[in-house]
């Protein structure tokens, strides 16, 4: 393999690496965002009994 190709190979894992950092920030909001959905629909209902 000549530098050339390991050059390009390596671009292409960094660029997979931070699509995969981007979507492990992605979740990780969506998660938070669920917990609050929830925690809020929850004290909803308990206020409602």
């Amino acid at each position: 393999m000549d530098a050339s190709s390991s050059l390009i190979n390596l671009e292409s894992s960094s660029l997979k690496i931070n699509e995969a950092l981007g979507s492990k920030k992605d979740i990780k909001d969506l998660v938070e965002n669920a917990k609050t959905v929830l925690a809020s629909v929850s004290g909803e209902f308990f206020v409602i009994l």
